[in-house]
């Protein structure tokens, strides 16, 4: 649908922090305006994160683009009925800003670059600073056939939650194939 950022984007998340601020996450293509930002998408879909100040008055105080080769965001029917992808945010203690997704291909978080394996998508969990927007980590979820984090909380002690689906072995930590193995029987 186009809408006053200049471009298609798709349904996502929105939350507050403690003070009252405002982000939004949603999946787009094409280039986006955001008050002084202006970013374009990389490859078909990516993911564009907005911080606004409490009052939505002026330009964001910040704009973060997650985007690489292939689909960075999906939604509707990407290789199967149970497929339907989203975005979710969450707000930590220190009021930095957690998302988890999924993407395709080769994506660009900032400060490092990742590769999904030979899959129908990997995912991530990423957390930006709620001051700058800096990514201050991202952890690769990879699986052998393909990974849809849905979902994210975070407890009172700061412990970060990710729920979703995912098809085969999953691997929580990518830089070893036996530690955070998980397997399926069938959709997880």
């Amino acid at each position: 649908a186009s809408n006053p950022l200049g471009l298609t984007t798709e349904p996502g998340r929105i939350t507050c922090d403690s003070t009252g601020n405002v982000y939004v996450a949603f999946g787009f293509a094409g280039t986006m305006y955001c008050g002084t930002f202006t970013t374009s998408s990389t490859g078909a879909n990516d993911i564009g994160i907005i911080k606004y100040n409490n009052n939505l008055s002026g330009s964001p105080l910040w704009v973060r683009k997650i985007g690489g080769t292939g689909n960075d965001f999906l939604s509707g029917n990407y290789g199967g009925p149970y497929n339907t992808q989203i975005i979710d945010i969450a707000i930590d203690n220190q009021q930095n800003l957690c998302c988890t997704s999924m993407f395709v291909g080769v994506v660009n978080f900032g400060p490092s670059t990742y590769t999904a394996g030979p899959t129908n998508g990997d995912g991530f969990l990423a957390k930006f600073s709620n001051a700058t927007g800096t990514c201050l980590f991202v952890k690769h979820i990879r699986g052998t056939t393909y990974v849809r984090p849905s979902g994210i909380r975070i407890d009172a002690n700061d412990n970060i939650h990710v729920t979703g689906n995912f098809l085969g072995n999953l691997y929580c930590d990518p830089t070893t194939t036996t530690s955070g193995t998980l397997s399926a029987g069938g959709m997880g």
